[in-house]
């Protein structure tokens, strides 16, 4: 039986927990981290286990250039809310 691709997700936040966070995804099959989004302007454009980090104010750009699974997130672009989104 083959097994179905992984979902595409953004992680809100590149600290630790955040980094922790995709090192797991990244180990298993259900879920591909593509983007961090990150407050932290510092972090903004830079790389972390090879994931981009952005700023939240790209989500409506990265969600669908990146093909990101959450349909929640979608949800929530189309409200014209822009929130931390898991």
């Amino acid at each position: 039986m083959p097994t179905a691709p992984a979902k595409r997700v953004a992680i809100y936040s590149a600290g630790e927990a955040g980094v922790r966070l995709s090192v797991a995804l990244q180990s298993g099959k259900e879920f591909k981290p593509v983007a961090f989004v990150d407050d932290h302007h510092a972090l903004h454009g830079s790389v972390i286990n090879g994931i981009e980090v952005f700023s939240p104010s790209e989500l409506p750009t990265i969600i669908p250039e990146f093909s990101i699974a959450d349909r929640g997130c979608r949800a929530l672009l189309k409200q014209g809310v822009v929130a931390a989104t898991s």
